[in-house]
């Protein structure tokens, strides 16, 4: 039958090709295997041992080559697993239902870098109902608070970009009826900060003359009107994240839009160094404001991080050895649990043998007592020896991306050693050969 023809071609292995060199072969075969979780993960692991079949083409052995092993590291390290976070999408996936219905919400999340808090917004994103809501995102800097109505202005202009390519759920001719219906008024003042909007007006009014000590109130009131206008016929959901950066204008007109509770959700990110520091902003208490939820994001616990171990390696030898040194050296951070799983894997702490995954328990006097990007840095360079240094210091001068007869002329090198040495530093991540 048609089914048991197709079931034997999944099933049937790859022979090796005749006069084809074996290291060439055994990557052919690799890629071919009828079974998907054989075959290579990844592009950059597949790139990797074909480098090395290049290098050492016309080797008969390659004991120190490791077919796929490059790919399995860069696979684990690919994976992306969101856990521990249920509570805090389950209050956004409630916001969302409450928009859907007209209902305004608006979350703070808060806590130090790198704990997780856009992390938790973006897969929140991947789940809402584009066909329905308009999700706005933005990221404010260090130097947004020297551009007043930046974020302002961005929040339209992603608007605009989103109308134009028609993935939100009014049209053109909607958006402009909603315009000039409400807020023809205001078309100069509006225009003359987001000049973007004149093609939506059918003319741009003058802008009456008030008083300097006046003008900051009017626009603050304008535009709270326009985004407010927008919210009662758009569901929309605006993201800004590093609020704590917030130009002073954009600030006092999302002050203003939350004490009118316009029919929009807004999430707002605030880092902090601890979750029990202040939460000011210009002068005002951001928990007195009219934000309905404030949540403090704090690191995984012990649990939570045995929870992500399993879920990119399964079961591991010596897991709960490593859970107990991640736990410790990384304070439950999720980018500092990425940065050492990252570190281990790459060092072969944490290396894939015959029968799975296993943690290399006699090297933990190696470990940094910390696993911050810093002492990784630090850690790694302390184990270099005096001439991969040197190697390393050489390559810096040419951007470190390189051929290897480059390096060998300029440190006196032999061919083989500065293989050598060129491997090492691109597995720790220092360089990227030619």
């Amino acid at each position: 039958t048609v089914e048991r023809f197709l079931d034997q071609i999944l099933k049937y292995e790859i022979h090796p090709i005749k006069d084809v060199p074996p290291i060439i072969n055994a990557i052919l075969i690799k890629a071919l295997k009828p079974s998907p979780d054989d075959r290579y993960q990844t592009a950059v692991g597949m790139k990797h041992d074909i480098k090395i079949a290049q290098e050492n083409i016309n080797s008969v052995k390659n004991s120190a080559f490791i077919l796929g092993e490059n790919d399995d590291i860069a696979a684990v390290n690919q994976k992306k697993h969101f856990i521990a976070r249920e509570y805090e999408i389950s209050l956004l996936q409630k916001g969302e239902n409450k928009l859907c219905k007209g209902i305004p919400s608006s979350f703070l999340f808060y806590g130090n870098s790198g704990i997780g808090k856009s992390y938790i917004v973006n897969e929140f994103k991947l789940h809402t109902n584009e066909r329905k809501i308009t999700f706005i995102s933005l990221k404010c800097n260090r130097f947004t608070p020297a551009h007043p109505y930046s974020i302002f202005r961005l929040i339209m202009l992603e608007f605009i970009s989103k109308l134009l390519s028609s993935t939100t759920p009014i049209s053109i001719k909607q958006f402009k009826f909603i315009l000039n219906n409400e807020l023809l008024e205001f078309s100069g003042l509006i225009c003359k900060t987001i000049p973007e909007l004149k093609e939506f007006f059918i003319e741009i009014k003058d802008i009456d003359q008030v008083v300097k000590e006046k003008e900051r109130d009017r626009i603050i009131r304008v535009f709270t009107g326009l985004l407010t206008t927008l919210g009662e016929n758009v569901s929309l959901i605006i993201f800004i994240d590093d609020i704590q950066w917030i130009d002073q204008t954009s600030f006092e007109i999302l002050k203003n839009i939350l004490e009118f509770a316009p029919k929009n959700m807004f999430i707002f990110n605030f880092r902090t160094k601890s979750i029990e520091e202040d939460l000011y902003l210009y002068g005002n208490d951001l928990r007195s404001m009219k934000i309905e939820k404030m949540i403090p994001v704090q690191g995984f616990t012990r649990n939570e991080i045995h929870d992500l171990i399993f879920s990119r390696f399964g079961n591991i030898n010596g897991i709960e050895t490593l859970i107990n040194i991640l736990s410790s050296k990384t304070d439950g951070s999720p980018f500092v649990l990425a940065e050492a799983i990252r570190f281990l894997t790459q060092n072969e702490i944490l290396k894939k043998g015959v029968k799975g995954w296993y943690f290399k328990k006699s090297e933990l006097s190696n470990l940094p007592d910390k696993f911050d990007t810093v002492s990784l840095i630090l850690n790694k360079l302390n184990l270099l020896k005096e001439d991969e240094k040197r190697y390393l210091i050489i390559s810096s001068i040419v951007e470190g991306k390189f051929k290897n007869v480059l390096i060998e002329k300029l440190a006196d090198f032999d061919s083989k050693k500065a293989k050598s040495i060129s491997f090492k530093l691109e597995k720790l991540g220092f360089l990227v050969r030619q």
